[in-house]
């Protein structure tokens, strides 16, 4: 089992602009990747079988928005930093999201990754 904390990133409406025919990384999305992937690196190693993932939104007094866009972001770092080797349905095999508030400003995410064994699927 892994199981990181890092802070919320940004939903996947503001990660990206247009620049002409193509999209860029915003600025709060390279920041929040500056600040995620150190933790996450160093907190996790990387899983050698298809996982389930738990996502734990603990929200602050701050926040804004929905959560399941930010989901995205996450699994694409974990890809990054070299913990998932795909972050596709034949390697995630499932998720659960839950949420929990704080009565701080600071929003945080904590994963927990269960590697599930070898699993043979026809899809």
């Amino acid at each position: 089992m892994n199981k990181v904390t890092v802070p919320i990133p940004p939903s996947l409406n503001s990660a990206y602009f247009n620049i002409g025919r193509r999209r860029a990384k915003a600025k709060c999305y390279t920041d929040w990747e500056k600040e995620a992937h150190p933790v996450i690196k160093a907190s996790m190693v990387k899983a050698t079988q298809p996982v389930f993932i738990e996502y734990l939104f603990t929200l602050g007094t701050s926040f804004r928005g929905d959560v399941s866009n930010r989901i995205k972001l996450v699994e694409d770092a974990l890809v990054k930093c070299a913990i998932l080797e795909d972050d596709n349905h034949k390697f995630v095999k499932g998720f659960s999201v839950n949420l929990d508030y704080a009565k701080q400003k600071h929003s945080t995410l904590t994963l927990t990754i269960h590697e599930l064994g070898n699993i043979n699927s026809s899809n």
